[in-house]
């Protein structure tokens, strides 16, 4: 026999086999079924799952197979596939009312309101005192307002159900809804009393205590449901919130240990304990108690990235960066994994990579607002505050309690010159939570802008009893009193300012023009007694400079011009000071050179380049000047003295390159933030592009570091005149006007002041 015929007689004998063994769909399906329900019967879902699915593989039309496969994805909390199977059950079979039901259920729960009342009413078509038909139409009617309608509905169910557990519920809404919360509480009561064991209604009495604020009475009953309901954790949760509320902070923790005790295998449960101990600023606690957790819930890598949070949180990052490379080794794709990962990029101002990093994550967790919340910081490091205030709303909008989303938004509005609207989300912060000090810094800082001088000194006043040694509330207190001029208490607060940061010159500066308004000799010696207690300080040398030059002392000018440049080259400010002072003793082609000179044997020196292209700028030579600053960033790309100082040249071309200039300015401003010079800068070209309301930011920056600047007040006052601020405009220019000294700008800022002071006669 070959091998042909072999194969044919097989293939014949399994035909013939499967026409007798298989020749009855009928009882195919229909044994499929109810070997379904002896495995529903036994609790094995999966296995029933399996022979639901065969008996509709033999008969797609089966109804009855399809509402039980529904039942059982209800139970299995598949509601996507649930949902499918009571929607092609009820398009078999009409006559299903339960699965009709369940479909306007879903329906409801989707906001879908008409197709929910579609779905109901068919049912009530066909069965008119329907209990949960009624009930479903009585709930579409209350969500729509229609208060009369749905408690006729519900009084004319009650009449054939009497002791509807779901009808008193539902009627119990209604009376809260329409402000009767005395019935309210009887019916809701009746609820309960016709269903102790459905833990739904409890929630309902519940959430009608928490929002008539009877708080006594919400205690009463989480009591009681947590003895009705003693392996659900919900209860426990909910009174922790109600003792943190309450600032009875130990029984809310002890209430958070009973909730774990319900279900000790549940992360969750241990993430919400972490979650209290972090808002009580408890770190070490959540640290060790993540460890405890994690030895007995080995596998959770949730815990695990938590864990590592709190480590990154308190600066153990070396523990850190550990546990999050184990954790993407072990899931490269884990969304806390990769968010911790792009707070180190944040932390290490590889912000541009974290933005790249955040896209995807986004992507894959639409709904999760912390991303936003890190794309905003990463935004703002990046000098990009448009795109930093969208992140931080996406952010608000996923998480509207967070309050350090508020403080953040506070932060980027106090940025850009809305300092009202900064104060009041800085207030929302701090509300949600009081520990929030950033919050409280930033709403102090609003309060000084927003010349609330009196209010400013009584919040930090608090502040600083509880912070005694901050400097940024320091810093503050005494700019609130200069702004009172209250100068005596101004001058005590940045004596103890610079106590506390000796090396904090912006603060000398002040104090130095506080104490010698009439004799410069007083603020030059104050500087010399404290650059004792920090000779490093690059920025007290320039003050000290600076004070010589007061007196015309030329030449110990320069040498702390020199000390200030050799202890800190990468600021501009001792450079431009240098190619002023030798221009001014007449020095300039001999200084000019000696760079020259020093650039053949050193061709790569930074400080030559720097040191000529300021003296040819001091000369008009603009062209060769940007041509060195150009060689500079070659070199060094992010030096921040050739960035600015290009920025600055490139802006006031006939032509001007704004755009390069803009991103050069900004190149400066991430490398010395807190440089006033650069602030002036970027002001400039923002002033140029006529963003005038960005430009204005950044002069005030200057100002508040800088406020005897001239120069800094004179573009000050063009920004406020541009946004038809006439009148701090002229405040500004009478300051700039003030001192005797010459600036580049003074006839200018005469004609301006003339023209303005016309306009508000």
């Amino acid at each position: 026999m070959n091998y042909y015929r072999v194969s044919l007689v097989i293939t014949i004998s399994l035909l013939l086999f499967c026409l007798g063994g298989c020749s009855n769909p009928e009882k195919e399906k229909e044994a499929h079924y109810q070997k379904a329900l002896e495995y529903i019967n036994k609790g094995d879902n999966k296995a029933a799952i399996i022979e639901l699915r065969n008996a509709i593989g033999v008969d797609g039309k089966l109804a009855k197979a399809h509402y039980q496969l529904g039942l059982l994805y209800l139970e299995e909390e598949d509601s996507a596939k649930a949902f499918k199977s009571f929607h092609r059950t009820v398009s078999l079979n009409p006559d299903n009312l339960e699965a009709g039901i369940k479909l306007a259920e879903f329906y409801l729960i989707s906001r879908k309101k008409d197709e929910s009342r579609k779905y109901a009413e068919q049912v009530l078509a066909r069965k008119p005192d329907h209990h949960d038909g009624l009930v479903l139409l009585a709930n579409l009617e209350l969500i729509d307002g229609n208060f009369g309608k749905a408690e006729e509905i519900v009084d004319k169910a009650l009449a054939g159900h009497p002791n509807s557990s779901k009808l008193y519920n539902t009627k119990g809404r209604i009376y809260s809804a329409t402000k009767q919360p005395d019935l309210a509480e009887v019916a809701l009561k009746k609820a309960i009393e016709f269903d102790p064991d459905n833990y739904a209604n409890y929630q309902t009495l519940l959430l009608f205590y928490q929002r008539t604020k009877n708080i006594e009475k919400a205690q009463g009953l989480l009591t009681d449901m947590i003895k009705r309901f003693p392996d659900n954790p919900q209860p426990h949760i909910i009174l922790s919130s109600l003792h943190t509320r309450n600032k009875q902070f130990d029984l809310a923790e002890k209430e958070l240990k009973l909730a774990i005790q319900t279900k000790p295998d549940e992360f969750q449960l241990h993430l919400i304990l972490v979650e209290f101990y972090k808002k009580q600023q408890q770190y070490p606690l959540a640290e060790s108690y993540l460890k405890e957790t994690i030895a007995s819930i080995p596998d959770s890598l949730d815990l695990q990235v938590a864990l590592a949070d709190i480590q990154f949180q308190i600066n153990k990052f070396d523990e850190a960066r550990a546990g999050i490379e184990a954790i993407l080794k072990e899931n490269e794709l884990h969304g806390g994994g990769n968010l911790l990962k792009i707070k180190f990029l944040i932390k290490d101002n590889k912000n541009r990579d974290a933005v790249s990093m955040l896209a995807p994550l986004i992507k894959d967790y639409p709904h999760w607002s912390e991303p936003y919340f890190q794309l905003a910081i990463a935004h703002l490091k990046l000098g990009e505050l448009e795109l930093a205030q969208q992140s931080v709303e996406q952010a608000l909008r996923r998480g509207p309690t967070e309050s350090k989303y508020h403080a953040l938004f506070a932060q980027i509005l106090l940025l850009q010159g809305e300092s009202e609207n900064a104060g009041k989300e800085a207030s929302v912060a701090i509300r949600l939570n009081p520990k929030n000090f950033r919050a409280a810094v930033i709403l102090t800082k609003a309060l000084v802008r927003e010349k609330r001088f009196k209010e400013a000194v009584n919040v930090l006043s608090r502040m600083l009893k509880q912070r005694p040694d901050d400097p940024e509330l320091l810093t503050n207190i005494s700019l609130a009193y200069i702004g009172l001029k209250d100068y005596d208490n101004s001058k005590k607060m940045l004596e103890r300012l610079i106590e506390v940061t000796p090396g904090n010159s912006a603060a000398l500066n002040l104090l130095a023009m506080l104490s010698s308004k009439e004799d410069p000799a007083v603020g030059l010696k104050l500087i010399q007694t404290y650059l004792l207690k920090a000779p490093d300080s690059s920025g007290h040398h320039m003050l000290l400079g600076r004070y010589y030059l007061l007196k015309n002392e030329l030449e110990p000018a320069m040498a702390a011009f020199r000390k200030a440049q050799e202890l800190k080259p990468d600021n501009p400010q001792p450079y431009i000071a240098i190619g002023r002072l030798l221009t001014r003793q007449g020095k300039s082609d001999q200084a000019i050179e000696e760079y020259r000179s020093l650039l053949q044997t050193s061709e790569n020196n930074i400080d030559a380049r720097m040191g000529l292209a300021i003296l040819l700028e001091a000369q008009d030579k603009v062209d060769e000047a940007i041509g060195l600053y150009q060689e500079v960033l070659q070199i060094k790309p992010n030096f921040a003295p050739a960035a600015n100082n290009l920025a600055w040249l490139l802006s006031n071309n006939e032509d001007p390159d704004l755009g390069e200039a803009l991103r050069l300015a900004m190149t400066a401003k991430r490398a010395l933030p807190e440089s006033p010079d650069i602030s002036d800068t970027l002001g400039w070209v923002h002033f140029k592009r006529q963003s005038y309301n960005l430009a204005k930011t950044q002069f005030e920056y200057a100002v508040s570091i800088k406020p005897d600047a001239a120069m800094f007040l004179y573009h000050l006052a063009l920004a406020q005149s541009k946004e038809q601020d006439n009148i701090n405009a002229v405040s500004s220019l009478e300051k700039a006007l003030a001192g005797t000294g010459q600036f580049k700008e003074r006839k200018q800022a005469e004609d301006l002041l003339k023209q303005l002071k016309s306009q508000i006669r």
